[in-house]
């Protein structure tokens, strides 16, 4: 929810503090750098510690770093604890969860949908909302900036909040459709299960530290597992890129409001998603389709996506006229935009 608030509120910071669009990719790309600085480590030590509370410390962080987000509004005036949710939040899941249904749970994930929709209804406040009386301009106004530290004051609370069940989750659940083991086990079953207990509680930061680069030089040199990761970097970066800039196209290029642009953006891509994890796990668990034909059918899928993408080359619209811009000063009925804020 805050990933995609913050990605659909760019446009409007840009305005505010006068920044060019460049510097703009680069604070955007700076989140996803602090992911990949972390994610190794987080993901190969929270998943020999305790998973649910590194969780809970992560939406902790992510509450105060939204908080930190939301002050230069605060300090100016009129004008990093993400990385351990999804890897962790996601093998916690995956481990306790029947295979055929963890789709299903994960398509229930609406944070983005939310994140998308508080956007849009935040962008339809003016930024110094509860300090201006009278506002002359509308929402469709290039000078128009939406209350976008409001939506991040929000997320601190509510990651704050989502928190406080994580502390209290224990280290590892009964696997899905099994029940605990009986009570009544024999003493050479007991007494196996008590050692491996104490040796796991005994172990130290040290010994699962020094595993830590053979494991991450095995993933390095297994090609499926990289050749994903490498699908998986382009995938999430069109993804991305589109939902941080589109807003801002469709703004210029069709004359929508920010909150209208977002809020088509998020009806567009997320439910969509939502669709394709559960379509997809319906069709893996009834027809039972094991990983190579899943890996087959992503392919073929993919590429009729990226096809169908070509389409958008064919969808130009007219460049209107824009005096001084695509046209001289000379002549009528051409538009003379007004760019001071």
């Amino acid at each position: 929810m805050s990933g995609a608030y913050m990605n659909s509120m760019y446009t409007q910071i840009e305005k505010q503090f006068n920044i060019p669009a460049s510097l703009v990719g680069i604070i955007n790309g700076s989140f996803e750098i602090g992911n990949l600085l972390l994610i190794a480590f987080v993901s190969y030590f929270g998943a020999k510690l305790h998973r649910p509370r590194i969780i809970a410390l992560g939406c902790t962080v992510l509450s105060f770093g939204c908080l930190l987000i939301s002050l230069p509004h605060f300090l100016f005036g009129r004008g990093m604890g993400e990385t351990p949710i999804m890897p962790l939040g996601i093998s916690y899941l995956e481990d306790f969860a029947k295979a055929e249904n963890s789709p299903f749970y994960l398509a229930t994930v609406i944070g983005p949908f939310l994140g998308l929709l508080l956007a849009s209804f935040c962008a339809e406040l003016f930024v110094d909302i509860g300090s201006v009386d009278e506002i002359t301009i509308a929402a469709t106004d290039a000078r128009w900036v939406g209350a976008w530290w409001l939506g991040i004051l929000i997320c601190a609370l509510l990651n704050l909040l989502v928190a406080i069940p994580f502390w209290f989750l224990p280290k590892s659940l009964v696997k899905e459709g099994e029940t605990n083991e009986p009570e009544e086990t024999s003493e050479k079953t007991a007494t196996p299960l008590q050692e491996n207990d104490k040796n796991e509680a005994k172990q130290t930061m040290y010994e699962i530290a020094k595993d830590f680069i053979p494991f991450l030089k095995a993933l390095f040199h297994n090609p499926v597992y990289m050749l994903f990761i490498c699908i998986t970097v382009l995938q999430f970066s069109a993804f991305d890129g589109m939902i941080s800039f589109m807003p801002k196209y469709l703004e210029q290029q069709f004359g929508k409001s920010a909150s209208d642009a977002i809020f088509l953006i998020g009806v567009y891509n997320l439910p969509v998603l939502c669709v394709g994890y559960f379509s997809g796990g319906l069709f893996m668990k009834k027809f039972k389709i094991n990983i190579y034909q899943a890996a087959s059918i992503a392919f073929w899928v993919s590429l009729l996506e990226y096809l169908l993408y070509f389409a958008a080359y064919w969808t130009v619209c007219d460049t209107s006229p824009v005096a001084g811009l695509t046209v001289s000063y000379q002549g009528s009925g051409v538009f003379i935009p007004n760019l001071q804020y």
